[in-house]
Formats: C-alpha cells, structure tokens, sequence
C-alpha cells in the first residue's frame, strides 16, 4: 500500500499518525502474480485508490488475489558482453507471453545496484507475443543490426562481462523478472565475449537457472525468437 504516495507499507501491519483534518490518500499496489480485489473496513471500496479522512481511529484492509489473465514478461535474451569484431555493445531483450499489448511505460531495468536504474520511456508497449530490444547504444545496436526496428535506448548503465544481474520492475517498483547470470561455467561461456548472447532456450522455462540459457546463434537474436532459424548473419 502507498501511503500519500510517499509511503510504501509491505508489512502484514502498520500503523500511523495523521492529522485528522488533511485527509489521506491510498492506494493498494499488487505484488506480482496478483490482482487487487477491495478494501474492507473504513472503506468497502474496489478502487485501487481511494482518499480518507480520519475522525478518530481507523482500520482498513486491502484484499488480494491470484492474477488469472495476465503473464509476466520474460527476461529472454542478455548481450553482456560482445566480440570485440561486431559489438552492438549491451542490450537486453523483454518477451510478452500474453495475447494482448502490455504498456511498460516507467517500468525500470536495474543491474544488481539499484543505483543504476533506466526508466522507459512514456507510450512504451511489447506487442502480443511480441520482443523489445533496450540497447545500451541506439547508435551501436542499430550498426550492428540495421534491419531490427523494435529496440529503445540509450541503457544508461553498462552489464558486467564477469556476471551481475537484470532485474526488471514495473512502474510501482514491484520485481517482474530478474536474472542473476555468471560468466563461468554452468552458465554458457560462449556468451562471454565470443559473439554469441545469452538466449533463453524457451520463455516458459526458469530464467534464473543457468541450464535454461544456451548461445543458439551467432550474433544472438534481437528483437525475434531465439530459434536457430534466425538468419542474424543475413542483417550483420
């Protein structure tokens, strides 16, 4: 729940003082893999949002449930580190599993410091069952792959050749996805400056394990499928 939009409570409890003539705004943010339901006590509302005005002491509860129509992006592709003969330098590649377009404006990208942060920018959606390229260097990224048009930059942080991680947070700062990769064996080492990327075997499987990444083509896939029909040489 964020409190003022000030205020973010993750406790199973909270408690406050607030004066009793500024009244407070609410609003209840699910975690992933859930959908915000109502509020019950002081309110019975099922806005997301709601505004109180405290006359003495008040409780009030948000209620949760299991998200049914919406699936998780996917961290699907990661070029941590490229040849040093075709280098399109960093970028990372997100999947929509979904049927339907997913807005991502203001949803941010972080390595493994939260100092690093890139935001996307405002009117940023994934098509259905569609793939977004974030190049490190729109510049770099578009040389290396001229024919490739879904991509967004500038990244304003660099990934780490000996491993660190891609997490990948919507616009309330929830965690969608991340991957936490090394550049030592199990992890394919093919990844690790010799051209190839790290593409995810199948979107459906666990990111966060090594065995489910391989380098299946030459320069990786950006912006498609990571299949071995994916002619990357023909648009280098």
């Amino acid at each position: 729940v964020r409190v003022n939009n000030n205020l973010k409570i993750q406790t199973e409890g909270w408690t406050g003082d607030y004066f009793e003539t500024v009244p407070i705004q609410l609003k209840a943010v699910p975690e992933f893999g859930y959908e915000f339901s109502h509020w019950t006590g002081a309110s019975n509302s099922t806005e997301a949002i709601i505004s109180l005005s405290l006359e003495n002491d008040t409780t009030i509860t948000p209620h949760f449930t299991p998200a049914t129509n919406y699936s998780a992006l996917v961290i699907n592709e990661i070029n941590y580190k490229s040849a040093l003969d075709f280098d399109p330098d960093d970028w990372i590649e997100l999947y929509n599993p979904n049927s339907f377009s997913v807005d991502i404006s203001n949803w941010i990208i972080k390595d493994n410091n939260n100092i690093n942060s890139y935001y996307l920018p405002e009117g940023t959606s994934i098509n259905p069952m569609g793939y977004l390229v974030i190049a490190r260097d729109q510049m770099d990224f578009h040389a290396a792959f001229p024919l490739i048009t879904n991509y967004i930059g500038d990244l304003s942080f660099g990934l780490s050749g000996n491993g660190d991680a891609v997490r990948l947070f919507n616009d309330e700062e929830v965690l969608q996805d991340e991957v936490i990769y090394e550049a030592v064996e199990p992890w394919p080492t093919c990844a690790a400056g010799n051209g190839p990327t790290l593409e995810l075997i199948g979107p459906e499987l666990d990111n966060m394990l090594a065995e489910s990444w391989k380098c299946i083509n030459t320069h990786g896939s950006p912006g498609a499928a990571n299949t071995e029909a994916y002619a990357i040489d023909e648009i280098t």
